[in-house]
């Protein structure tokens, strides 16, 4: 039914009727009037579509009945609330949003549905309505049940409508331009109104919806707890919306429901500078679909609009709203005594707090300039949220989660979030501390940095470039001409951290140029065998499909003492040799798996080489060849160049690195690899030393050479199966190339610093080095994706702009060997 939809939905869209419908379109229907019709209804019921315009009106002629479908459809599937369909919902079905929740929390108490179930915007409308969240959800799932009697052998369950609240909570966000509407009113409840409030219900009726601003504030809670009104959030054309950091966000699950994936859409696109209709134009959305997503946003409390922070000096403003623009607290639902001896009902305010918005989101004067995009996955936004290491930081990781974007305009509070981390050194808290501090560094490195003058006006009228966090899964939910608009529009630069989870695939980007992987194939298997296959170098390698069966060590890993086992979509890890075909094939039954020699005898040894090179001192300094051999003086070149090299840029050093200096390596992906093993433990040779010696080796320069690493950057896993010699790090020690991660490195702050500091010294972002290095992407992308089209037996396109949309380039359709850089069928 859903790849049907996908084909016929534009018709639905346009109110086609059967007759007039393509050939193709019919035959993919099977010629049938009565399936239109069943997946017209289908699709109206899922898009909760007006019934009066739309092609719906032709199959069921009904309104109220088919509304009530609507209303059945969202509760059962767990949809938010419709509030664009308000006027009939609470007007005509007397469903309040208080009401639709109500009964939704009720049936899943009885169903006994864990509270994950709820999505997540459903989940954070039903904490605003009701105050009900997880902890409140589990104690009143709990009383439900155990109210039966104890010799009762059919023990019955309390209806869960008894415990929940008898009346909807006060918005915590409610502000005085939203408006205020009528709701279903009887002569009962007038009856039953004071004099104040019944002057505020005919005008209502009288004179139609109005700002909620002009009204008594305690008038309009009394009616509002009574189900007598409701509030919609009027969003125009013109109005810029910001997304502060995210509070108060329920995170349970997504549903895959059209409003969610529009939500999502609309949170990564969005930002302080464009206005609604701009953002329609730039999705290419119905406006009013936007305008939607907007208010929904701004009803929970997850965007406001700008110029409405505070309420206005002037006559029509009620004063009460001014009084209580700072008193905004959530009020948390404690369930009600209905059983003698429990505890009597208690109302938890917890307050809200919102940051100061009014300076945090200023517009320039000269109007918003392009800034820097920094690309992350979501494994940043784990680290950050399971590390524990600050409470505010975790408002942040959800809002990089969620909303796939910090901005620029809340980068000082959460830089500030991660200034005051404590120093943490035990267990795998330590890796969240070192990501931690290395993004830090890497922020303040790129953002505001006046070494990058990226726009394109006149030097002089330049400034430095902004920065924003972009999460890679987010960006990839938009559609790619959408994704390109929507880059090309608000950042002049995309920069990749590295290394970003297997699963996730990078963005692919020309306009604005990229530093980073090329394209996703750039990160997948695929990309070490195209490596070492064009070094002709590299541990022995084997590929395996998934579903295959392997029964026996194979002969290219006799010897090894350890393997790297590398699934095709998860983490690397390395395996004794022992233990492999139990490793194997478990995981050949869900991915095709990469096998790749590690340590023979004991365990390899592996360094992070970073690129590109560090500059020699006979490149820092011009024309050295014409330099006299004694100085004026009397001091020889070599002394002076010596100086030179002992007394860095310091200014250039604290820009990298902030206020830390590098601390202890740790293994990102090899964690089976003792600490004392990475080869910086050495106290013969400095870091920079073995940096220095790995870089003359052969097989990393035929890398610099094949890959063109002179105008990206990131870092080289080279890896030392076997001890030999005494120089470690000299040619004939046994280094090889085990991998290439492209991007500005996470997990050490040594190699993030070493990295930023070619970044300044090479001019990695100057207009002339982004412009070849958009030439070596492309070249990289048609060879690569020609090489996995050769080994292959499916056809392939090898057209980087599809590269995204191709799911196939990573499962090979047979079994490979690579000795040395050489593939065979195995």
């Amino acid at each position: 039914m859903g790849d049907i939809i996908e084909h016929v939905e534009q018709y639905i869209v346009q109110s086609t009727a059967f007759e007039a419908l393509p050939p193709n379109i019919k035959q993919i229907l099977g010629s049938s009037k009565r399936e239109y019709d069943k997946i017209i209804l289908q699709y109206s019921l899922s898009h909760q579509l007006r019934w009066r315009k739309n092609i719906v009106r032709k199959v069921v002629t009904d309104e109220m009945q088919y509304y009530a479908d609507v209303l059945d459809f969202s509760r059962t599937h767990l949809m938010m609330f419709p509030y664009h369909l308000s006027d009939v919902f609470v007007v005509r079905l007397k469903t309040t949003p208080f009401t639709y929740y109500h009964a939704t929390l009720s049936d899943m108490i009885w169903q006994e549905k864990s509270y994950d179930s709820l999505p997540n915007f459903s989940a954070t409308d039903c904490l605003n309505i009701l105050g009900i969240g997880r902890n409140q959800y589990i104690e009143i799932m709990n009383m439900s049940k155990a109210k039966g009697k104890f010799f009762s052998r059919a023990k019955r369950k309390l209806d869960p409508k008894l415990l929940l609240p008898e009346e909807p909570i006060m918005p915590a966000h409610l502000s005085y331009w939203w408006d205020i509407c009528v709701g279903y009113v009887t002569e009962e409840d007038v009856k039953n109104c004071t004099p104040e409030e019944h002057a505020v219900i005919d005008r209502l009726i009288d004179r139609g919806k109005t700002h909620v601003g002009v009204l008594d504030r305690p008038i309009v809670e009394n009616l509002y707890r009574r189900n007598l009104v409701y509030f919609a959030v009027p969003i125009s054309d013109s109005d810029c919306i910001v997304v502060p950091p995210l509070e108060g966000f329920v995170m349970n699950r997504t549903l895959g429901d059209y409003f969610e994936s529009l939500l999502y859409k609309v949170f990564v696109s969005i930002d302080a500078h464009t206005t609604v209709s701009d953002l329609a134009k730039l999705l290419r959305l119905d406006k009013q679909l936007v305008k939607d997503a907007v208010s929904a946003y701004c009803r929970l409390g997850h965007a406001f609009k700008k110029g409405v922070e505070t309420v206005p000096e002037g006559a029509d403003w009620h004063p009460s709203w001014r009084d209580n623009q700072q008193a905004r607290n959530r009020t948390m639902y404690t369930p009600k005594a209905v059983v003698d001896g429990m505890k009597p009902p208690i109302k938890l305010a917890v307050p809200f707090k919102r940051e100061d918005t009014d300076s945090m989101f200023q517009v320039e004067e000269e109007g918003p300039a392009k800034r820097i995009a920094l690309c992350f996955d979501s494994t940043l936004t784990a680290f950050l949220m399971m590390g524990n290491l600050s409470p505010g930081l975790k408002k942040h990781a959800v809002t990089m989660f969620e909303a796939g974007k910090l901005p620029d305009e809340v980068m000082d509070s959460f830089i500030a979030e991660l200034d005051g981390l404590n120093t943490l050194e035990e267990g795998e808290a330590e890796t969240y501390f070192h990501h931690a501090v290395s993004l830090r560094n890497t922020i303040k490195f790129l953002r505001h940095n006046h070494s990058f003058l990226l726009d394109d006006n006149d030097k002089e009228s330049r400034r430095p470039a902004g920065l924003d966090l972009l999460r890679c899964e987010s960006l990839n939910n938009l559609d790619a001409p959408t994704l390109g608009r929507v880059l090309k529009k608000n950042y002049s630069l995309l920069v990749s951290l590295t290394p970003l989870a297997r699963e996730t695939r990078t963005v692919v980007s020309s306009l604005p140029p990229h530093v980073g992987p090329a394209i996703p194939e750039s990160t997948s298997i695929w990309f070490k065998l195209w490596l070492y296959n064009k070094i002709k170098a590299g541990p022995p390698s084997l590929f395996y499909k998934a579903g295959s069966r392997v029964h026996y060590v194979p002969v290219a890993l006799h010897g090894y003492q350890d393997v790297l086992v590398t699934p095709s979509r998860g983490e690397a890890v390395v395996v004794h040799t022992g233990n492999l075909l139990v490793t194997l094939n478990d995981l050949l039954c869900h991915s095709p798996v990469l096998v790749q020699g590690h340590g023979i005898n004991g365990p390899a040894k592996i360094f992070h080489l970073p690129f590109p090179r560090e500059k020699s001192i006979h490149e820092k300094l011009p024309n050295i060849e014409n330099i006299p051999e004694e100085s004026d003086n009397g001091q020889s070149v070599e002394s002076e160049t010596e100086e030179i090299e002992q007394e860095p840029n310091k200014e250039l050093e604290e820009s990298v690195l902030g206020d830390d200096r590098p601390t202890s390596p740790i293994d990102p992906v090899l964690t089976s690899t003792p600490k004392s093993s990475p080869v910086r433990g050495d106290q013969d040779m400095t870091w920079q030393s073995q940096c220095e010696s790995l870089h003359n080796l052969k097989v990393v320069k035929e890398v610099i050479k094949h890959l063109d690493l002179e105008h990206n950057c990131g870092f080289m896993t080279l890896i030392r199966p076997r001890f030999s010699g005494s120089d470690e790090y000299g040619e004939g020690t046994g280094w090889l190339v085990l991998n290439v991660e492209f991007g500005i490195p996470l997990f050490d702050t040594q190699i993030t610093s070493a990295v930023c500091k070619q970044v300044i010294d090479r001019n990695l972002f100057d207009e002339e080095n982004l412009d070849e290095l958009m030439r070596s992407h492309r070249r990289e992308s048609l060879e690569l994706l020609d090489f996995i089209a050769r080994h292959q037996d499916l056809p392939f396109a090898i057209d980087p702009s599809l590269a995204g949309k191709l799911q196939c380039t990573a499962s090979p359709t047979c079994n490979w060997l690579s000795i040395d850089g050489t593939l065979t069928v195995l």
